[in-house]
């Protein structure tokens, strides 16, 4: 079992970090005061790097920030992250892909979309599951339109859990895409599943 923070950063490869304990996206960057001068002095390595890794030199974004997620455990203290030692100031390396790294957004969806009546016809099942399989207490499920922005959001059932749950999610999701063809088939393919940690309160908006 894994608990579901470890479980997003493992299963995103769009993003790396160093950080022993990598909070969900979204977070909140705060720049650091004086930083640029540290940059300037290794941007040059960092560049060399990149390219030595097949990445090429431009466009990329090369910040040096504070990363927090307020009201999340563990999330209100901002942690610097770009190197592991600048000066004698620990820090983390975080390394994404700004449009593909996993930090889904929510939005509503019309109650006509075919998706709507394939959900309504597994929700019992699925509530039942997910009350007989997650020790932990999870805050929500239901349908929503997913992705970075609406223009490229898709249909996906969300299941909303507390911070820190550990479960076995691969066959949470497994189980739910099982309910989905047995329902109907034609959709199997159509809906997404998506388990993150939250509630519906959680900000979707902040990088």
């Amino acid at each position: 079992m894994a608990s579901i923070e470890p479980h997003l950063y493992l299963t995103d490869p769009y993003r790396a970090t160093s950080a022993p304990h990598p909070l969900p996206y979204p977070v909140e960057h705060t720049p650091v005061d004086g930083s640029d001068t540290k940059l300037q002095a290794k941007l040059k390595q960092i560049k060399n790097l990149l390219q030595e890794y097949n990445l090429p030199p431009e466009p990329h974004d090369i910040t040096v920030t504070k990363l927090s997620k307020p009201g999340y455990p563990h999330g209100d203290e901002a942690h610097p992250g770009l190197a592991f030692e600048v000066d004698g100031t620990p820090m983390d390396i975080e390394v994404v892909h700004h449009e593909y790294r996993f930090k889904p957004s929510l939005f509503p969806i019309l109650f006509t979309h075919l998706a709507v009546g394939a959900y309504e016809g597994i929700r019992e099942g699925l509530v039942e599951q997910l009350c007989a399989s997650i020790p932990s207490p999870w805050t929500m499920t239901s349908l929503f339109l997913v992705g970075p922005y609406l223009e490229k959001s898709a249909p996906a059932i969300v299941v909303m859990v507390c911070s820190g749950s550990a479960y076995n999610w691969t066959e949470i999701v497994s189980y739910i895409q099982m309910l989905i063809m047995y329902h109907d088939p034609s959709l199997s393919m159509d809906i997404d599943i998506i388990i993150i940690p939250g509630d519906i309160n959680s900000p979707t908006n902040p990088n």
